[in-house]
């Protein structure tokens, strides 16, 4: 008989409720998830799946949860030394916000505000290199194309349709 061979998600500390969920599951003993997340608070489903204890004190306990979490799971995430660093810092803030103080700060934002806000920064982004653009061409119009005959430089309307797929060629040794 084969015993099943658990394979863990990528779960990082950035994403706060799923990444607590994820230590509980991942490190913690229990009977079933059910028992695990029918605790009154996160840090007594901690106690119940032996992450901490109320003997050693807290902040002891924290201590033991985190450099467990550090050397099993995050050692073996493939994240540069930067990165490393930074997971330490959110995990060691998460976990200690969670158990100590009772509170379960968001570090992300919901993917519903993030798809509105990026696709209204997008369009914002679009119309500032879209001016910027014409602004350019315009002092190109203004500056080249009063020192030199008309047929030199392109007209405006084709720098405006430009691509790089598509560029205006003309000829810049006369500049």
């Amino acid at each position: 008989m084969h015993l099943p061979i658990p394979v863990f998600l990528s779960v990082k500390p950035t994403v706060s409720y799923r990444f607590i969920y994820h230590i509980l599951l991942s490190m913690g003993h229990f009977t079933n998830e059910l028992e695990l997340v029918s605790h009154r608070t996160i840090r007594d489903a901690f106690v119940y799946a032996g992450l901490i204890s109320n003997g050693l004190g807290m902040e002891a306990s924290v201590d033991v949860l985190l450099r467990k979490y550090i050397l099993e799971q995050l050692a073996f995430l493939p994240v540069g030394t930067r990165g490393f660093d930074h997971y330490c810092v959110v995990a060691c803030n998460l976990i200690r916000n969670v158990l100590i103080n009772n509170t379960l700060p968001v570090t992300e934002l919901p993917p519903v505000l993030y798809t509105s806000l990026k696709a209204y920064t997008s369009d914002e982004v679009e119309t500032h290199i879209c001016q910027s653009r014409e602004h350019i061409i315009n002092a190109i119009e203004t500056e080249v194309t009063s020192n030199l005959p008309a047929n030199c430089v392109p007209s405006k309307d084709q720098l405006l349709n430009a691509t790089k797929q598509q560029p205006v060629s003309w000829n810049t040794h006369l500049l």
